[in-house]
Formats: C-alpha cells, sequence, structure tokens
C-alpha cells in the first residue's frame, strides 16, 4: 500500500514539472515576440478635384488616375484592411475642403504585434493629410484622417448687374466655390479706365470714374485669398456685366475717388488692412468693425478704434482668447505650458457663449473627466475638492489631465 502510494506521488510530481515547463516557456516566447505599434505611417495620394464626386477609396493601389484616392501603409507590421468616406456623404467635392477617411490597421499578425490603447498624435506620420483621432477596435486600429484640401479652380462670378437705383454701382452674384476676394475692371467704350487688384466685398460705386459719357461695362473674377489658398486654389475667369451709357448730363464730377468714402465702399480699402503693425477691417460702407465680427466663419473682436486683439480678452466678464490670426479660438488651448478649454459652440449651455474660458469647476471632455481652476488652467496631480481626495494624471501624454479612477501605481 505504501509503495503503491509513493509511485502516485512521485508521478504527480512529473506531470506538475511537466505543466510547469511548457506554461513557463511558451510565456516566455510570447512575451518575447509581441511588441507594440509605436509609428504609423500612411501615405494619401489624391488626384480628386472640384466637382468630382468622391467614388471608392483604393488600398495600396499603384498609379492612380484623375479623380481617384488611394491610401498605403508604409509598414510590414500592418495592413490597411479598409477605406472608407467619414463625415457626410458628398455628392461633389470643393475647392479647399479637407475630405474625412476613416481607414481600419490591422496586425500582420497579432501573435507579434498590437496597437496600442492609446496614441500621441506625433505617433502618426501622414503624407497627402493630416491626423486627427485613432481608437482600438479588438486587435485592429480605426484611424481617422483628413486629406490635404481639394484642388481646383474658384467659380465665376455668376452674374454682374447695375444697380438701377444708384448711378454707377455695381453688385455681383459669387459663384457657389468662391472666395470673397475679387477682382473688379471698369470699361468705358472697350478701353479699361479704373481696376481695383483686390476687393473684399460683391458691390462697388464706380460712379466717381465715371467723369465722360460713353459706354460703361464691369468685368468681375474671383481671386486666390492668400499664400495658403494659393497651395490649392486657382482663380477663376471673368464675367461681364451689361453696358450702362452714361450721357453728358449724367457725368460724374470726380469726388470719392481712392481714399475718399463712397455711396458703396471705398476703394482698396475694403476687407483685411494692416495699419501701424494692426489689423483692421473695413466694411462695404466703409465703416470699421468695432467690437463682435463674423468674417469668413470665424469670430474677431475689435477695439473701439477698430484694431483687431490677439491673446486673452475679457469681455463682459468673460475670457476669450484670440489666436495669432486673430480669430477666436474654441476647444482645448495650450498657452505657457498650461492648458485652458474655451467652450465650443455647441457645449455653451446656461447662460455660457462660444470662446468662454471654462473654470472652476468639473468638466467631461470626449468621456474624460478633468478640473479646471478658477482661473482657467487645467488642473494635474492630486485635488481635495469638496471633502474628496482626487488624483488628475500629471504625466505629459495624451491623458494629460484626466481624472484617474480605481488602483494607481506609480513608480
Amino acid at each position: 500500500m505504501k509503495d503503491n502510494f509513493l509511485r502516485f506521488l512521485e508521478k504527480g510530481i512529473a506531470l506538475l514539472g511537466l505543466c510547469l515547463f511548457f506554461l513557463y516557456f511558451s510565456g516566455v516566447v510570447s512575451f518575447a515576440a509581441s511588441k507594440p505599434i509605436n509609428s504609423i505611417h500612411i501615405q494619401i495620394y489624391s488626384k480628386l478635384e472640384s466637382g468630382d464626386s468622391p467614388g471608392e477609396i483604393f488600398i495600396e493601389k499603384g498609379e492612380i488616375q484623375k479623380h481617384e484616392v488611394t491610401v498605403r501603409g508604409k509598414s510590414s507590421l500592418f495592413t490597411i484592411t479598409a477605406a472608407e468616406w467619414g463625415g457626410q456623404n458628398k455628392s461633389t467635392v470643393k475647392v479647399g475642403e479637407e475630405l474625412e477617411l476613416l481607414l481600419t490597421l490591422s496586425p500582420t499578425d497579432v501573435t507579434d504585434n498590437y496597437f496600442l490603447a492609446s496614441y500621441r498624435a506625433s505617433s502618426f506620420h501622414i503624407t497627402g493629410g493630416y491626423y486627427v483621432s485613432a481608437k482600438r477596435e479588438g486587435d485592429d486600429l480605426v484611424l481617422t484622417l483628413k486629406m490635404k484640401a481639394v484642388e481646383g479652380a474658384y467659380d465665376a462670378p455668376v452674374s454682374v448687374d447695375w444697380n438701377e437705383k444708384s448711378l454707377g454701382s455695381v453688385r455681383w452674384q459669387p459663384g457657389e466655390v468662391d472666395s470673397g476676394i475679387y477682382s473688379v475692371q471698369l470699361f468705358r467704350d472697350g478701353s479699361r479706365i479704373h481696376e481695383i487688384e483686390k476687393l473684399s466685398g460683391n458691390q462697388y460705386n464706380f460712379y466717381p470714374y465715371m467723369t465722360k459719357a460713353g459706354r460703361y461695362m464691369v468685368k468681375v473674377k474671383t481671386l486666390v485669398k492668400d499664400a495658403k489658398e494659393r497651395k490649392y486654389a486657382r482663380g477663376s475667369g471673368y464675367t461681364e456685366s451689361s453696358d450702362l451709357q452714361i450721357r453728358d448730363r449724367d457725368v460724374s464730377d470726380g469726388k470719392g475717388k481712392e481714399g475718399e468714402k463712397v455711396q458703396a465702399g471705398t476703394e482698396k480699402k475694403i476687407g483685411w488692412e494692416e495699419t501701424d503693425g494692426s489689423y483692421i477691417f473695413r466694411l462695404p460702407s466703409g465703416e470699421l468693425y468695432k467690437g463682435w465680427g463674423k468674417i469668413d466663419g470665424y469670430w474677431y473682436y475689435f477695439q473701439p478704434d477698430g484694431k483687431m486683439v490677439k491673446g486673452w480678452q475679457k469681455i463682459q466678464d468673460k475670457w476669450y482668447f484670440f489666436q495669432e490670426s486673430g480669430a477666436m479660438a474654441v476647444g482645448w488651448v495650450k498657452d505657457q505650458d498650461r492648458w485652458y478649454y474655451l467652450l465650443p459652440e455647441t457645449e455653451a449651455t446656461n447662460g455660457q457663449v462660444a470662446g468662454e474660458m471654462f473654470s472652476g469647476d468639473w468638466r467631461v471632455i470626449q468621456g474624460r473627466y478633468y478640473y479646471f481652476e478658477a482661473d482657467g488652467k487645467m488642473h494635474t496631480g492630486w485635488l481635495f475638492w469638496q471633502g474628496r481626495w482626487y488624483y488628475c494624471n500629471e504625466l505629459d501624454n495624451s491623458l494629460l489631465g484626466v481624472m484617474f479612477t480605481g488602483f494607481l501605481t506609480r513608480n
């Protein structure tokens, strides 16, 4: 009986040792072989032009044709397994539009490599576009990108018409794809007599230049606004007005020419203008913007003398931040190594306004809790609030400032 027990015990110990041997070495091999994918390189090649209909997004296609888009991954560690358009469905694309792409990346071999749960923006290297966001779904990484702006020419004005109630005043209807900046020429009897090289607005009073009787006509074309737009946009052709006959008794005395305020605008002074190191914005009426002004979809603030503000500004007891361009900032802003949050329009409720600096409370941003101090700075580290301690991540990574829950181990 004793011998049988000893033999059973010896077999059990041997079997246990064999199991431990396999568990140990299989774990070592698995751990040693599984490595994170730390850097992601994506190439976007597009031959879309304004007016094209976005079709299929090709993956790893060699040579692409006109109106096509392809994406390529520059790595042996992963492959692009799916590519589709994000955002709203568009029947056609326009000059300057930055189309959204959704790419699904899969590890080439999940036993060898894996995607991290979160990445810094600096981990992505995008050619032909830029990084927006990334999230892991199972073994895959779903990447949201924006393509570089669609190239093409701006539309010419739809029509150019004389104002029947104001002699010499002309107005034009912008095309669908338009920069808001125009070149305007005045002709008399077929000869050009005056030109405004760069005009912001869609009307002008040419009467001060109609000092002789004759047949007058205006040509207008859409211009590229600035150096940034020149990277993807081209100007349009001219659109002509009908003829306007000016008789001797109707000619102008020439008052209201360059530099003088005229009925429908001031030559070369409508729109943005730099003066004494500051910027002003002149309306078609000749008046300067003062206070709040929305220009090309962005909010600006102008002092009583018309000068545009920059940086932090306290307006009616609320703090705002204006970028170097003068545009009001929304969302996250980093200033002097501290982070602030300016409310987007969609988040402004209960008396709050878009662009207002959030302060003195907790705020949920994209599903994560942050605390902002009374001066608006995002809090990091330990926080004692209403009798309880909280910890907000102080490591400079993608989770900086996020409130942690559960157990936390720090080296």
